[in-house]
């Protein structure tokens, strides 16, 4: 399955990366797998790989725990969408990524609103395969193109019309000057690999982090334990 690395080399986002890698380097790690849904081959135009690839919705658990040094934001099970068509991940293996933000990965604030708009007005809305495309699709265009137009530019969409009028549309509406959403934009995570698939996960503001609760948990196993040889 091939779905997208961010162009570090080739934008004003790449001068971010640099600054960021740093960050990059002290970053919290995650320990997952997944399994996907929604899975439809389109064919694309982009700056890091042309021609057939494959839009699905990821579908992560989380195979570590709490401790040092490990993620504590992001809750098990989570979703991704990609966001590196140059490498490759395969279903029910282990991967470990550093977790960032958007800014250390490389994206402009612009790219980061802009998905962070995306999400919190389509992600739970989908459910056919329709729609997960369009989303992937969205996602690619603000990664790696400024022009925002699926038809022209350094990403496109080349097939399939009814995805790309689909996408077309969410777009124009979240980079609209009138846009406006009633409630909070949800944070962005880049779980991001040297030698696997980056990915893009959002959390819903103002919840408990995800290590409060891996340490809850622990401490109620434990707790169960000490009352169990009473």
């Amino acid at each position: 399955m091939k779905t997208a690395t961010l162009i570090k080399s080739v934008t004003a986002a790449s001068i971010v990366a640099a600054l960021g890698s740093a960050q990059t380097a002290n970053a919290d790690t995650i320990k997952a797998q997944f399994t996907y849904t929604l899975s439809k081959t389109l064919n694309v135009t982009s700056p890091v790989s042309d021609g057939n690839v494959n839009t699905v919705k990821f579908e992560w658990t989380r195979k570590d725990s709490a401790g040092p040094g490990v993620d504590a934001n992001i809750g098990s099970p989570f979703n991704t969408y990609c966001v590196d068509l140059a490498q490759y991940v395969s279903a029910n293996t282990n991967y470990t990524y550093n977790v960032v933000s958007p800014a250390a990965h490389g994206f402009t604030s612009n790219q980061e609103t802009l998905l962070a708009r995306l999400w919190a007005t389509q992600f739970d809305n989908i459910d056919t395969v329709n729609e997960s495309a369009a989303f992937q699709v969205a996602v690619w265009e603000i990664t790696y193109d400024t022009n925002l137009n699926l038809s022209t530019g350094s990403f496109k969409l080349n097939d399939n019309a009814t995805i790309r009028t689909l996408a077309q549309g969410w777009i124009d509406t979240i980079s609209s000057p009138s846009f406006s959403y009633n409630g909070t934009l949800p944070t962005l995570f880049v779980l991001e690999s040297s030698t696997a698939q980056d990915q893009l996960t959002a959390v819903p503001t103002n919840v408990p982090a995800a290590g409060s609760g891996m340490l809850a948990l622990a401490g109620m196993s434990l707790l169960g334990k000490r009352r169990a040889r009473k």
